[in-house]
């Protein structure tokens, strides 16, 4: 999954909001309209106006809002376009806002840059966003004509198409950490080639050859790549970036009746959330255009699922990877076992807590053993939180087959999706991926979703 790399970086304490403050919290702030007039901002947020930029508008207003009891935003019904970024992450931050909610009523919302996040709301309790579209006028694919194919060297040429970025324009990086990797598919009369699967390929220079590096997998070999003709259409992704709506680490958070129409990687993402919805939202290709794909990675995700998350009644449609999923994933892996200690690396920047555990075997996905952990060095108030981070567990107890190399999963319920659910959603033409996935999580229910023309599995369940 090409987005990886930027899942669940932040590590935020949440709020705690008397339920006094959220019920006083009562009145309108209309971006369009208020703005000038209170005093927020030199000026209004005018729809339709391409050199404005939102971006400075909609930050200001929320934090207006936090002090002044406003419990929703709203914007007059129209066009905006966010021309900068609060930082290379993100264009707009949503910082642990607390019962709010955002109403674009039906309004685009175009972000400058690709692969990187239109909408971040981090630590987020009781927020809603709704009623609007994502879109980036920077797309991060582009889309061209093959004009030959060398099969056996792996080399394909390509024309650019009037209108459309060339795919010499992606020679660096876009992804604010540079983590992107070029993805490349093939269609014929605008559907997938069904014997070309994903073919990665090197940063193109500037001439009008891409050579494929991934000849060995399979769906990209030379015999594979034989089925290419001249007159298919290339496309191209540079895959990787934050998601286009990124919400890590919040409570009751929903987005409703929003459409993203492009995404670097992942079009809506929860990271480390609880009791969150995703309802009646769509990840299609922008209708009215040519375009093949809509995201170059997943479509909606909730990852490092905590308990009580609901996707349900949304459309996914031409993703390059999986459409919906609700996963969890090793908070660690082993490096060392001495007696009761066991030395290990974090995953993420995933907390460990002075509790139950089970040892994973990568080879087979067997629950190996379990143990309550008592005691860890250093203590979790001197830990870093970082990838990689190395700790030593003390344990309540020996334990035996665990080997380095071996996963670790909290047993606690609630931090592994319990009582969640993914219902009501449409999966449909995905280029290279699931349907629905479920990963390491418990108690969650899968039910009511229509899948229709996967290029892997219709619903994947793994440990």
């Amino acid at each position: 999954m090409c987005e990886t790399a930027c899942v669940a970086r932040f590590r935020f304490a949440l709020p705690i909001i008397a339920a006094s403050s959220c019920l006083a919290q009562t009145g309108v702030l209309n971006l369009s309209r208020d703005l000038f007039n209170k005093g927020i901002a030199a000026t209004n947020l005018a729809p339709n106006t391409p050199t404005l930029d939102a971006r400075p508008l909609v930050e200001a207003a929320v934090a207006w809002a936090a002090n002044n009891r406003i419990s929703t935003i709203v914007a007059d019904t129209g066009s905006y376009y966010f021309l900068t970024q609060h930082s290379p992450n993100q264009h707009v931050l949503v910082p642990a806002a607390n019962y709010l909610t955002i109403d674009f009523q039906n309004s685009n919302l175009y972000f400058a840059k690709s692969n990187t996040a239109a909408i971040e709301c981090q630590s987020c309790v009781g927020v809603t966003f709704q009623n609007f579209t994502v879109d980036y006028q920077q797309l991060p694919f582009t889309q061209a004509t093959i004009t030959a194919v060398d099969a056996a060297s792996g080399k394909l040429t390509y024309q650019a198409l009037p209108g459309w970025q060339s795919p010499a324009d992606f020679g660096a990086t876009r992804a604010p950490d540079g983590s992107d990797v070029i993805r490349m598919f093939v269609f014929r009369n605008g559907a997938p080639l069904s014997q070309v699967g994903r073919l990665v390929a090197a940063r193109p220079g500037s001439g009008s050859t891409i050579t494929v590096t991934n000849t060995t997998d399979p769906w990209a070999s030379a015999a594979s790549l034989a089925a290419i003709q001249a007159g298919d259409t290339l496309v191209f992704t540079d895959c990787g970036g934050p998601a286009a709506i990124n919400v890590t680490s919040g409570q009751r958070v929903y987005i409703k009746n929003v459409s993203v129409y492009a995404a670097g990687g992942t079009a809506v993402q929860f990271a480390r959330t609880s009791g969150v919805i995703a309802d009646h939202l769509q990840v299609i290709p922008r209708p009215g255009t040519s375009r093949l794909i809509s995201a170059n990675g997943r479509g909606i995700v909730s990852t490092y699922a905590l308990a009580g998350n609901s996707l349900t009644n949304n459309t996914v449609r031409r993703t390059c990877d999986d459409a919906v999923s609700l996963t969890t994933a090793w908070i660690a892996t082993t490096v060392q076992v001495a007696g009761t200690n066991i030395t290990v690396n974090r995953r993420a920047d995933s907390p460990i807590a002075n509790a139950s555990i089970s040892f994973i075997n990568p080879s087979d996905a067997s629950v190996v053993t379990s143990a309550n952990v008592v005691s860890q060095n250093p203590l979790p108030a001197s830990q870093t939180y970082t990838d990689g981070e190395t700790i030593t567990l003390t344990l309540d107890k020996a334990v035996s087959g665990v080997a380095a190399g071996m996963g670790v999963v909290d047993n606690d319920s609630a931090k592994r999706g319990n009582g969640s659910s993914v219902s009501g959603n449409l999966a449909q033409q995905i280029v290279f991926g699931s349907g629905v996935v479920l990963a390491g999580v418990q108690n969650v229910q899968v039910h009511d979703n229509l899948v229709q023309q996967t290029a892997n599995a219709g619903i994947l369940v793994r440990q």
